[in-house]
C-alpha cells in the first residue's frame, strides 16, 4: 500500500512563513501607531496652549494642570516603543509575537480608557454639556482593532481576544463615571461593533487566502530548485554519454532527444585496443527521473562489465545485463529492450537484440537488413533461461547501421497516426551517402517533421558507417 502524498506546503513551512509575516506586519504597525500617537498628543497639547495664550487665560502648565493625562500618553508610547523593541530583537516565533499584540491592543485601549476618565474628571463643562466623553475611547479603540487586522495575519479568534478585556473594562468605567446617553448606546453597540465585526471578517478572509498565498510561492520556489536539478541532472545524464568517433574505419555518431529533462534511453561505446567498436544501446522502461535513475545504475554495470573484459561479446554482454536487471530491477517491474553490437574494423558485425525494435543496415545498393530481435527483453527472464543468440553480418564501404530506440517510431502526426518501424524504413532507404546531412542527423529531423507537437517518449537514434578508410587499409 503506498502512502499519501505529502502536503505541499508542510505545517513547518507555513508556520515559518506566518511568523516572519507576522513580525513584519507587527513592526508596520507599531511603527505607524507609535507616530500617530505622537503626532496626536503633540498637536493636542499645541493646540490648547495656543489657545490659552490667544485667551491670555492664566493657568497652571499641562504637565501640573492634567498628570493622570500625559501620564498615560506616555505610557502608550512607553508600551509601543518596547514592543516595537522586543518584535525586533528578541520574540521571533508566531506565537510570541500573537502574545505582543494581545498585550499591546489591551494596555494602549486601557490607556485610552483612563485618559477618557481622566478628561471626564477634569472637564466638568463637557460633563455638564452632555457630550459623552466616555463614548470615543470605544470608537478609537475599534480603529486600533480594526487597523492591526487589516495589517497583521491573525485569525477572528486572536483578533476577537483584545476586545474581551476592553469591552468589558469601557463599559464597566462608563457607567461609574458618567450617565448613559444617546452617544453612549450608538457607540457602544453600533458603531464600535460594526467596526470590530468588518476586522473580524476581514481576519477571516484574509488568514484563508494566505495559506493559498503561501503554497503558491512555495510551488514557485519548489519548481524552481527542481527545474535547476533536472538541468544538473540532465547535464550529468548526457555526461555518460560517448563521444562521436569522426576518424577511423567505423564513424559512430548519435542524436537524442528526452521526453522530459532526463530520460530512460541509455548509450555505450568505446573502441578497444584491436580498434573494434562495442556499442551498447539501453531502453528503460518508463521515463523521466525514474528511469533516469536506473540508467546510471546501468550505466554503472555496463563500465564495471568492459572494465573487466574490454572485448566481451554482445552475447556475453547482453547476459550479464539480463542477470542484472533480473535480480536488480526485477521486482521492482523493471525491464529494459537493448541492441548490442560490435563491429570489427573489417566490417564483421556481431549483434545481440533483446527485445529492440528492428535495427537496419542499409546497403551500398539502397537496400535493407533488418536485424530482428534474437531473446527477450532484458529482466524478463532468469538467467537459466535466457539464451542470448547471437547474429552476425560484414559491412561494405559506405554501409551504415541505424539503430534507434520506439521514441522513433512512437511519433504521432495530427491524425494520429504512428511513424512506425515503417516510417523508420522509408527514411533510411531515402538517404544517400552523398547527401550534406549525416544518416544520424537525416532520421531525427524526419521523425521531428512527422510528429505533431513534443515527444512523447525519449528518442535515440544511432549511426555507425563503414568508410573507405576500411578498404584502402
Amino acid at each position: 500500500m503506498s502512502a499519501a502524498a505529502p502536503p505541499v506546503v508542510s505545517a513547518s513551512t507555513f508556520e515559518n512563513e506566518i511568523s516572519r509575516l507576522l513580525r513584519l506586519r507587527f513592526t508596520w504597525l507599531v511603527s505607524l501607531w507609535l507616530g500617530l500617537i505622537i503626532l496626536q498628543y503633540s498637536m493636542g497639547f499645541l493646540i490648547q496652549m495656543l489657545v490659552r495664550s490667544a485667551a491670555s487665560i492664566d493657568s497652571e502648565p499641562l504637565w501640573t494642570s492634567k498628570p493622570i493625562l500625559l501620564s498615560l500618553a506616555a505610557a502608550r508610547v512607553a508600551t509601543l516603543g518596547v514592543a516595537l523593541v522586543l518584535v525586533r530583537t528578541r520574540i521571533t516565533s508566531r506565537s510570541g509575537v500573537l502574545r505582543l499584540a494581545y498585550w499591546v491592543l489591551v494596555l494602549s485601549g486601557l490607556c485610552s480608557i483612563g485618559a477618557a476618565v481622566g478628561e471626564q474628571i477634569d472637564s466638568t463643562e463637557m460633563a455638564s454639556m452632555g457630550l459623552g466623553t466616555m463614548a470615543w475611547p470605544i470608537v478609537g479603540i475599534a480603529i486600533s482593532h480594526f487597523f492591526a487586522c487589516v495589517l497583521l495575519p491573525w485569525t477572528p479568534r486572536q483578533g476577537l481576544n483584545p476586545l474581551l478585556v476592553l469591552y468589558p473594562a469601557w463599559i464597566t468605567m462608563a457607567a461609574l463615571v458618567e450617565p448613559l446617553t444617546v452617544i453612549h448606546v450608538a457607540t457602544g453597540l453600533f458603531i464600535a461593533p460594526s467596526i470590530n465585526s468588518v476586522g473580524l471578517v476581514l481576519c477571516w478572509w484574509r488568514i484563508n487566502r494566505l495559506h493559498g498565498k503561501v503554497e503558491i510561492t512555495q510551488l514557485r520556489q519548489q519548481f524552481k530548485r527542481s527545474r535547476r536539478d533536472l538541468i544538473d541532472a540532465r547535464k550529468i545524464h548526457e555526461v555518460r554519454f560517448p563521444r562521436p568517433v569522426q576518424g577511423g574505419p567505423l564513424q559512430f555518431a548519435y542524436s537524442y532527444e528526452p521526453m522530459r529533462q532526463v530520460g530512460g534511453d541509455f548509450l555505450h561505446a568505446h573502441v578497444d585496443d584491436h580498434g573494434t567498436l562495442h556499442v551498447v544501446l539501453i531502453d528503460v522502461t518508463g521515463h523521466g527521473i525514474p528511469a533516469a535513475l536506473t540508467v546510471n545504475r546501468v550505466d554503472g554495470e555496463v563500465q564495471r562489465l568492459y572494465g573487466e573484459q574490454p572485448d566481451a561479446s554482445p552475447r556475453e554482454v547482453a547476459k550479464a545485463l539480463n542477470r542484472y536487471f533480473h535480480l536488480v530491477m526485477f521486482r521492482h517491474s523493471i525491464f529494459a529492450t537493448a541492441f548490442v553490437f560490435r563491429i570489427e574494423p573489417d566490417g564483421r558485425m556481431k549483434w545481440v537484440n533483446a527485445g529492440h525494435p528492428p535495427a537496419f543496415v542499409r546497403r551500398c545498393d539502397g537496400s535493407l537488413e533488418a536485424l530482428e530481435s534474437t531473446t527477450f527483453m532484458l529482466g524478463a527472464a532468469p538467467d537459466s533461461a535466457f539464451d542470448a543468440e547471437m547474429e552476425s553480418t560484414q559491412l561494405a564501404e559506405d554501409e551504415v547501421v541505424v539503430v534507434y530506440t520506439d521514441g522513433a517510431t512512437e511519433a504521432i502526426d495530427e491524425r494520429g497516426r504512428e511513424f512506425g518501424v515503417s516510417g523508420v524504413r522509408q527514411v533510411v532507404e531515402s538517404w544517400r551517402p552523398d547527401m550534406h546531412l549525416d544518416l544520424s542527423d537525416f532520421l531525427p529531423q524526419a521523425v521531428g517533421k512527422y510528429r505533431d507537437g513534443a515527444t512523447r517518449d525519449d528518442v535515440l537514434i544511432t549511426t555507425v558507417r563503414r568508410t573507405a578508410m576500411a578498404t584502402t587499409e
